[in-house]
């Protein structure tokens, strides 16, 4: 009768535990002691801890605020179809010797504009790649993730926009 008892209590137990466990959907509501400043909100299961844990190597991680900017990369997700990249301008460059420019992406999420730049000018035909890969990428997805390090907060025509570096 005790092992019954025992058995009965166990079961109990255990069924408490996984349904705390199944009740998060997003695996982001689980505690992440390591990394609790790398991801700015949901990431709809898509980042996993490795994706993390590479913007910490060597870096310190540091709170986000919208009033500094960072050289630690915070990882966002966007809704693929409010999100595009593309090229911006271009210039001839004597280091390529061919025309170059900035790689851009320009996403929305919750009102607010978003665009990662690229740390430097890029050969303009791979960055037309980059746009044509992208495209094929990302055509059937829901949500994209970008990594990178924030830099201001501006308004542009009337609207906030905030600028990152593109760095993942």
């Amino acid at each position: 009768m005790r092992e019954k008892i025992v058995s009965f209590f166990l079961f109990i137990i255990l069924l408490f535990i996984n349904m705390e466990i199944f009740a998060n959907k997003s695996h982001i509501k689980m505690p992440l002691p390591k990394y609790p400043y790398a991801l700015l909100e949901d990431d709809f299961g898509i980042l996993n801890l490795d994706d993390l844990a590479i913007n910490s190597c060597f870096i310190r991680q540091e709170p986000f605020t919208i009033h500094t900017s960072s050289n630690y990369p915070y990882w966002q997700c966007f809704e693929t179809k409010k999100s595009k990249l593309f090229c911006d301008g271009h210039q001839y460059s004597e280091d390529y010797e061919n025309f170059a420019t900035l790689l851009v992406l320009s996403a929305e999420k919750n009102g607010l504009h978003h665009e990662y730049y690229s740390r430097r000018s890029i050969d303009y035909d791979a960055c037309r790649d980059f746009v044509k890969d992208w495209k094929k990428l990302t055509k059937n997805q829901r949500y994209v993730c970008i990594s990178g390090p924030y830099i201001d907060q501006n308004k542009d025509s009337g609207n906030l926009v905030s600028y990152w570096i593109f760095d993942k």
